[in-house]
């Protein structure tokens, strides 16, 4: 009966999603009552005001998150979404803000996390109130998040301020339902540079790359100083480089420096696997030429014996493994090395049955003996109810 009655709506579904997908809901700036930016704010409003076209009651939670809400009652099911994306990265087949429909799919970021989830719930939603459908006593809110891919400052401003529901789901996975999920802690890695060198050798004047921590980095640039007496030899490493690896080094040489321009592959950080780490590729590029540039060689070579290339963290003795969730996946979203100061921003995801303390233990023993400093920016354990249980059965 319920596919029959939202198949009525399968139109209105698909032009409201595309219509949600060309908000580049980013997130960004802050600004009066929108304090994660513009285009996350109109993200926000847009389901708020699809909530109040359809005759629910909705509310905007000081720019912070949002509800819309049917039925009357003391229980409340509450049905988690969020409107903020990830960056859009490069090497997309078709546009990431349009919502492209080719062989009966919708292309753009967002699509599946989450707009496309919310949209199904706010017409279900729809269905369930205009069919007398909701039981008496329960109330349903769809609890609209804004800052999930970043800070969680949204959800958590929620939690401070409005009502909990009694029982919560989100449609913010694969179907039909996920019972677990791994442990994610999100680090920097940061590091100061003191020593130099004289201006007769190859030294590293800045890098960077990627968009969030989150997100395997598609792109990454390096900045130069090659001395004249330097130029043939490294040449020929950018040739030896380009011959043996899948990430390709394009140089573009101006008056002062030598800029380099690695393309890599764009992924989901929970699946570094799928995707070509461009700022890892360009660390390997720059250890191997033998640069003598004080305290940023030392950091070239801490990332290549500490990372290189791998994002199952082997090197940092943190490749764990457990048949419930697989392996531990390593990745390294952004890097921004100038001056005295480079930042690493890192997403890592730890199977269901590990512990904490043990990542952190390996972890601090690899760092010990570096320049690198560990700042612990969030971590969430890891989640799992059995398949037996009533909430995954039912």
């Amino acid at each position: 009966m319920f596919c029959s009655l939202i198949k009525e709506y399968e139109s209105a579904m698909i032009q409201d999603l595309q219509k949600f997908i060309r908000i580049d809901s980013i997130e960004d700036k802050k600004k009066v009552n929108m304090p994660f930016g513009q285009k996350v704010n109109d993200a926000l409003e847009f389901v708020l005001n699809k909530g109040d076209e359809f005759g629910f009651k909705t509310k905007n939670v000081d720019g912070y998150a949002g509800y819309v809400e049917i039925g009357s009652g003391e229980h409340l099911i509450g049905i988690l979404g969020h409107v903020d994306v990830v960056p859009s990265g490069s090497g997309w087949a078709y546009p990431p803000f349009e919502g492209v429909i080719v062989d009966n799919k919708i292309y753009g970021r967002g699509a599946i996390d989450n707009k496309g989830p919310i949209i199904s719930a706010l017409y279900s939603m729809k269905i369930l109130s205009e069919n007398n459908m909701v039981n008496e006593g329960n109330r349903i809110r769809l609890i609209i998040g804004t800052a999930e891919e970043t800070s969680w400052e949204g959800i958590r401003h929620y939690v401070n301020n409005e009502e909990i529901p009694n029982v919560s789901f989100t449609p913010d996975a694969n179907f039909p339902v996920i019972h677990g999920e791994k442990g994610l802690l999100d680090f920097d890695l940061n590091m100061h540079f003191k020593n130099k060198i004289s201006e007769n050798e190859i030294s590293v004047l800045s890098i960077d790359g990627g968009e969030s921590r989150n997100m395997v980095p598609s792109k990454s640039m390096a900045r130069l100083f090659v001395p004249p007496k330097k130029m043939k030899e490294f040449l020929n490493k950018i040739e030896e480089y380009n011959n043996k690896y899948i990430a390709k080094i394009k140089a573009i040489f101006d008056p002062d420096s030598v800029k380099l321009l690695i393309d890599g592959k764009a992924a989901h950080g929970s699946t570094p696997e799928k995707g070509i780490n461009a700022i890892s590729y360009m660390i390997l590029f720059l250890n191997s030429l033998n640069i003598k540039d004080g305290d940023k060689s030392k950091f070239l070579e801490h990332y290549s014996s500490l990372i290189g290339i791998e994002y199952d963290g082997m090197s940092l003795n943190c490749n764990f493994h457990d048949v419930l969730s697989g392996n531990l996946t390593l990745n390294i979203g952004t890097i921004r090395l100038k001056d005295n100061h480079v930042k690493l921003e890192c997403n890592l995801r730890y199977p269901i049955s590990v512990n904490y303390d043990n990542i952190k233990h390996n972890l601090n023993l690899k760092l010990k003996n570096t320049s690198l400093e560990y700042f612990e920016y969030e971590h969430l354990e890891p989640i799992f109810f059995s398949k037996s249980d009533s909430m995954v059965k039912n």
